[in-house]
């Protein structure tokens, strides 16, 4: 049995694709984050969240769950404010459990009944 000649020209191979340049769409990214906290930290946490530009903390308990919303231009913009409440003294985790994007003209429309 011997090796079949591969294609490897531009045309074929999946990173030129890729890389090809898109035209930039501007875009908003909504996310749901749980967060969990140390109990003695958990207001101070939400008050430090609260005051990322994008972070709203909607609700917390006294166990130290939190459920905040995330709003950013982009995916990348919601991983590096998530990185920032990572950093925050009394958060041990922060998980993404739902993210949503669309064009930014999209979310002014007005919705219908």
């Amino acid at each position: 049995m011997g090796l079949r000649r591969l294609d490897l020209s531009a045309d074929h191979r999946g990173l030129a694709r890729m890389t090809r340049k898109t035209q930039a769409v501007d875009e908003i990214h909504i996310a749901g984050v749980i967060v969990h906290t140390r109990q003695p930290h958990t207001v101070a946490a939400c008050s430090a969240m609260d005051a990322l530009e994008g972070m709203d903390v909607a609700q917390f308990s006294p166990e130290g769950r939190v459920v905040a919303v995330v709003e950013a231009p982009s995916a990348g913009a919601v991983m590096d404010l998530l990185d920032q409440v990572r950093g925050i003294e009394g958060v041990l985790n922060v998980a993404l459990v739902y993210q949503h994007a669309e064009p930014a003209d999209a979310m002014n429309e007005e919705m219908g009944p």
